[in-house]
């Protein structure tokens, strides 16, 4: 008998719904055991995949066997069809099943058992890559590159390539440093005196073909460093590492100590930059490490399976590591370490339902991912749970730990129904973080009908220096002129989806009109962009390409070509807000919140003096941001979000000024709600960050002006009213009584409504 009732955690004789949250029967069969899948080639036809396993002799019998396979490496049920079916025959034990007719790609495999009762738990997954067999001409690169070398002492590196034609390569070298040159008939690239630094070099095989030129290119990373006194460095840094809390007896047995050096790094324009580098890992034995490193500047950091990582001297980051200078004459340098043992993982259940429109209970797929800068010590990163019958499901986080959350649709209505994320968004940008420490339930989604139309968009999401595939998620804004001649809804639509493991996409059913689409990877490394035919993508939606979709569009091909940040570049934060400067709090006549102030998803580009990106950041639940890679000096941010105006500033990183507070305001392009903007020109809020007390300045009607301070979120912290009258006007803001952090100012005078930031310090 299938059960349909939602489980609860107080009764006795029940069973929770983790995990893949697979629908029990009281009597269905157990899961196959042994199961096993892999690739079949033969000598004269095309390769096949052999699916094999054996029937469970334990629990009731099975009476079929239903085989299901996802075109990708993936653990997400809606992904996957079933493809057959096997019924059970007497006397047998193993079965098998042949998948044939298979592209060249990588497919998951699993296997449930059937009957009369229902459905087994499905099999443990295997992926199998299928290979293209082809004649189509091939070259590749073989060779390993020698990636390091020491200052004058010869470099050299003799770079090999394979292909299946007849012709002869020619090689070429690109980035190379000066007296670096490579043989164009045998790849060997040499230089009689290296110089110190570190440099990306490119190297090209290019034959010759019907006219046509076939080349294969390999890109590497060379660092030449100082010539030392022995090869292992002519100092040795050494210490211990020990436990903060003194009642733990145990020694620090396990771990690593890691090196990060000072370099300077040519970069493509010929200017270069300093970078830390972590090019030395030595084991912890016995509480103890050494590790021999060559004279130069370093940051040292320790990490392990049972303690918080950190950097030299407690410090969580890179830009607050303590700077240690080795030297040749003095071989010895002592640099311990105190670690924080790691609490063990607390988990936290989050629970709710998936509905369609009309709140009837549907089958998807719900999915948490963890979110944040450094995910190395989040034990669970990814978790996805199947619904039951009803749309009910829970699943296991870890406490204190920001997740996003999203529900697709399974089964035969995965293709009819929108992605959405926690809460109410079909914008993945603009999820809502859950963080959760106890369990939670109403963690609830809603799923929209999407319309029918044979249209899509579809390409990959690439890493724009390498080529490499990425995974991530795409998403289609769609642009609505505020004239609106058509009469259509003036509601635009957004689509989000998820790429598979090739980094390929496909977004369909879609409204007729003009998009443009929006890449994130799941790597840090990259920065996310907009849509350019041809080219980078881009941080300014303004720039992206229009693409204009109808009923029946297919347009293939959208390869979103999504930049790098290079890290790493120095010591210094900026953290703030991103609201709405237009509207503010928007209210209505009775006083109800009309609109929010922050602006989540917004993304801020940092780049250096150069050009170069350095960090960026996409703000979350409250507007907020955190950017902690920059250098010391000028820093240009650029802070975007669609459907409202690009923002650049100009913020200066400092000795004595490392951290810098900067929010800002971004004006809306479009609005069905149309607000005042002419605040006059003697706008100012200050000082601003105070302690105390606030002046506020600005062009006033003749009236009342109602001045309010909230936080981020909305909560209202205080409420004023003043008389005033038309003209320059001055207010004095009761701030003392606050709290320190970040507000806003906002204030109603007439028809104008407003907002400032306001940070009080303490």
């Amino acid at each position: 008998m299938r059960t349909a009732t939602r489980l609860f955690s107080l009764l006795a004789a029940f069973v929770v719904l983790v995990g893949s949250a697979t629908q029990l029967f009281a009597d269905a069969p157990k899961p196959p055991v042994e199961f096993n899948a892999g690739l079949v080639t033969q000598v004269n036809g095309s390769p096949y995949v052999k699916i094999q396993w054996y029937a469970n002799r334990e629990g009731t019998a099975a009476t079929s066997f239903d085989i299901y396979m996802a075109s990708s490496e993936t653990e997400d049920m809606s992904l996957f069809d079933k493809i057959g079916s096997v019924e059970v025959a007497a006397n047998t034990q193993v079965y098998t099943f042949k998948k044939t007719d298979l592209k060249a790609g990588v497919y998951t495999f699993f296997v449930k058992a059937v009957n009369a009762d229902g459905e087994s738990e499905r099999t443990k997954i295997i992926v199998v890559v299928v290979k293209e067999i082809s004649n189509d001409p091939m070259i590749k690169i073989t060779s390993a590159p020698v990636k390091t070398g020491k200052v004058d002492v010869a470099y050299k590196y003799a770079v090999k390539f394979e292909k299946n034609f007849e012709g002869t390569g020619k090689f070429k070298i690109e980035n190379a440093p000066d007296g670096m040159v490579i043989d164009e008939a045998t790849g060997i690239i040499s230089w009689d005196k290296p110089v110190k630094g570190r440099y990306e070099i490119k190297v090209t095989v290019s034959v010759e073909l019907n006219g046509a030129v076939k080349s294969a290119t390999q890109i590497y990373v060379l660092e030449i460093g100082e010539e030392p006194t022995n090869e292992k460095g002519c100092v040795t840094v050494s210490g211990t590492v020990k436990w903060d809390d003194a009642t733990i007896n145990e020694t620090v047995n396990s771990g690593t100590v890691i090196g990060w050096k000072l370099e300077v790094v040519k970069k493509e324009d010929g200017t270069t930059k300093e970078v830390y580098t972590a090019l030395f890992k030595v084991k912890i034995e016995r509480g103890m490490y050494t590790m021999n490193v060559p004279a130069g500047t370093y940051k040292f950091r320790v990490e392990g399976e049972y303690f918080d990582a950190e950097w030299y001297e407690d410090v969580k980051e890179l830009a607050d590591a303590k700077t240690v200078v080795v030297k040749c004459d003095e071989p010895k340098v002592e640099v311990n370490f105190s670690v924080a043992a790691r609490k063990a993982a607390v988990t936290v259940v989050a629970s709710g339902r998936v509905t369609d429109e009309n709140g009837n209970g549907m089958k998807a797929v719900v999915i948490f991912e963890a979110k944040g800068k450094d995910g190395a010590n989040v034990t669970i990163k990814r978790v996805a749970a199947e619904t039951n019958a009803d749309g009910y499901y829970e699943v296991k986080l870890e406490s204190g730990v920001n997740y996003i959350g999203f529900a697709k649709a399974a089964g035969d209505k995965k293709s009819a129904y929108a992605m959405e994320f926690w809460k109410e968004s079909a914008d993945a940008t603009t999820a809502t973080v859950l963080n959760i420490t106890a369990n939670e339930d109403g963690v609830n989604f809603t799923l929209e009908l999407l319309p029918v139309y044979d249209n899509s968009i579809s390409g990959t999401l690439v890493d724009n220096k390498t080529g490499d595939k990425l995974t991530g998620k795409v998403v289609a804004y769609q642009i609505i002129a505020s004239d609106n001649p058509n009469g259509e809804s003036k509601k635009a639509m957004i689509a989000s989806v998820e790429t598979d493991a090739d980094g390929a996409y496909t977004i369909s059913n879609l409204k007729r009109g003009n998009y443009i689409v929006y890449g994130a990877a799941s790597e840090r490394k990259n920065v996310p962009g907009w849509y350019v035919s041809g080219e980078a993508a881009v941080e300014k939606w303004s720039k992206a390409t229009v693409l204009e979709v109808g009923e029946t569009s297919v347009i293939t091909d959208i390869k979103i070509q999504l930049l790098t940040a290079t890290g790493n570049a120095g010591k210094g934060r900026a953290r703030g807000w991103v609201y709405d400067k237009r509207g503010g709090i928007a209210q209505k006549p009775t006083g109800e919140v009309q609109g929010q102030i922050a602006i989540v998803g917004a993304l801020i580009v940092a780049r250096d003096a150069n050009g170069t990106i350095v960090d960026y950041a996409v703000t979350e639940n409250e507007g907020a941001y955190l950017l902690t890679e920059l250098a010391v000096g000028t820093t240009t941010l650029s802070i975007d979000r669609f459907g409202f105006e690009n923002e650049n500033q100009t913020i200066v990183i400092d000795g004595q000024n490392v951290e810098v507070q900067a929010s800002f305001g971004l004006v809306s392009k479009t609005s069905d709600v149309e607000v005042p903007t002419n605040v006059g020109t003697t706008l100012n809020l200050y000082p601003n960050p105070t302690a105390a007390n606030a002046t506020l300045k600005f062009d006033a009607v003749n009236g009342n002006a109602s001045v309010r301070i909230l936080t981020a979120s909305g909560v209202v912290m205080s409420v004023e009213n003043f008389s005033v009258t038309t003209g320059p006007t001055t207010l004095t803001i009761n701030s003392a009584s606050l709290p320190a952090g970040m507000f806003l100012v906002q204030v109603t005078n007439g028809n104008a409504s407003f907002a400032l930031p306001m940070s009080i310090v303490k």
